[in-house]
């Protein structure tokens, strides 16, 4: 362009020799035009230029976060409609700074969006790993991959997995609950659980338990196990355990001591009555399989004086231990045994009773309801005479069983049984009055 202003010039010059002073008047008007006419040409074919160079397609990304093992970046696209665009995606890899489709050690991965700016989230991320990430898009019949120009490097950092051994807090005769919690939570965690033996430092290899179930919030908070079959009076060791995808953490060692048990004692009143309609046996075996769960997951003391009552017609108990068993057959059964010595032992009939929350607001109990239960998100409740779950009220919640808020586990027959005897004597830890 600054050629032709030249030549035009050099023509004027000639012209302008040859003429008279109207003439040249006349023609250097023209000319003045004409350069103007020519300056405002060229002006505008340097905005256009400007302005091509402007729309050339572009793309380029920018990272958002990264956080359990996932990343999330943006990406925009410029100087091309959407509707003209076939292809988008990205290039990753590990090893290359600078990927490319096709290339050594980089994956391509297409996205369905067809918006010209759109957030792409990289999920299953490799902990400790930095990836390089170049998006790409594609114009329409065009074979060639327009790449972003900067490349991003995203690193996913690796946390490690920190887990505490917490005190044991209700140790009965034949078993105990541990707990642990998760202080610090890498994102790897494939197991977790606690462990015990009668030696230091326990390990996986010796007695553990799993407790998926029992942590809220994925991987945080705390979680508990419910060791049974334990010999009495005796010193157990206890360790949290995380197993991660490179190694097992270990939480410190805790040692508690099992007790000699729950004392409870009965006498059996109006046993003719009971033999002539043929309840005798039935209550004398099923106030002794109370006694068992009593004696062995509570550390507290009772004496029952156990009544038939044909006139009664269910069973009931007050706080002195003076228990009514009526005549019909259902309620003479050990879990009504059960539920009528929690009012022996303060439920309902305790002059503190009511002191307690609905739910329970009080630490042991409630954690070892979340146990037994296997969710830590269950809480106990009460009114003026009963408590649940775990309180036994009907005979369902023992034979068909009662299922956890998660809906993952069923508390039913034995356990059930062991768990409203581990929870009345967490009550009593509670505080509980019980005479």
């Amino acid at each position: 362009m600054k050629i032709q202003r030249y030549v035009l010039l050099g023509c004027t010059a000639l012209c302008l020799g040859a003429c008279s002073q109207d003439d040249m008047t006349e023609a250097l008007a023209e000319v003045a035009t004409q350069e103007a006419t020519a300056t405002e040409r060229l002006n505008a074919e340097e905005q256009q230029l400007v302005k091509k160079g402007a729309e050339l397609p572009v793309i380029s990304a920018s990272f958002i976060s990264v956080a359990n093992r996932a990343c999330t970046f943006e990406v925009q696209i410029q100087g091309v409609e959407a509707a003209n665009i076939d292809r988008r995606g990205y290039v990753f890899s590990t090893t290359n700074p600078m990927p490319v489709d096709g290339g050594e050690g980089c994956t391509r991965r297409y996205s369905t969006t067809r918006e010209l700016v759109y957030e792409v989230t990289m999920s299953n991320l490799e902990l400790g790993a930095v990836y390089y990430i170049r998006p790409f898009f594609r114009i329409s019949g065009e074979t060639e991959l327009i790449y972003a120009s900067e490349v991003l490097r995203v690193e996913c950092p690796y946390v490690h997995t920190v887990v505490r051994t917490l005190p044991v807090f209700n140790r009965v005769k034949r078993a105990a609950i541990a707990m642990g919690r998760f202080t610090q939570t890498g994102e790897d965690v494939k197991a977790y659980g606690l462990c015990l033996s009668e030696q230091p430092l326990p390990t996986v290899l010796d007695t553990f338990e799993h407790a998926e179930d029992t942590a809220t919030d994925s991987h945080h908070g705390k979680f508990g196990i419910f060791f049974d079959n334990l010999k009495e009076n005796t010193l157990y060791h206890v360790r949290a355990y995380a197993i991660t995808e490179r190694d097992t953490i270990y939480g410190e060692d805790r040692v508690f001591k099992t007790t000699q048990g729950g004392k409870f004692n009965w006498q059996y009143n109006n046993q003719e009555g009971a033999r002539a309609d043929g309840a005798y046996e039935r209550i004398l075996t099923h106030v002794d399989s109370a006694m068992y769960y009593y004696r062995n997951y509570t550390n507290l003391e009772k004496f029952l004086w156990v009544n038939y009552s044909p006139g009664t017609p269910t069973a009931d108990c007050n706080i002195e231990g003076w228990m009514r068993v009526g005549e019909n057959a259902r309620y003479q059964w050990v879990g009504t045994i059960q539920h009528e010595m929690c009012h022996a032992l303060g439920v309902g009939t305790a002059s503190n009773w009511m002191s307690f929350g609905s739910p329970w607001d009080k630490e042991k109990a409630t954690l070892t309801l979340r146990v037994m239960m296997k969710d830590m998100s269950m809480n106990i409740y009460h009114d003026g005479m009963h408590f649940w779950p775990g309180g036994i009220n009907q005979q369902e919640e023992v034979t068909n069983g009662t299922r956890n808020d998660k809906g993952t586990f069923t508390l039913r027959q034995d356990r059930m049984l062991k768990a409203n005897a581990m929870i009345i004597s967490a009550m009593h830890d509670d505080g509980l009055s019980y005479w």
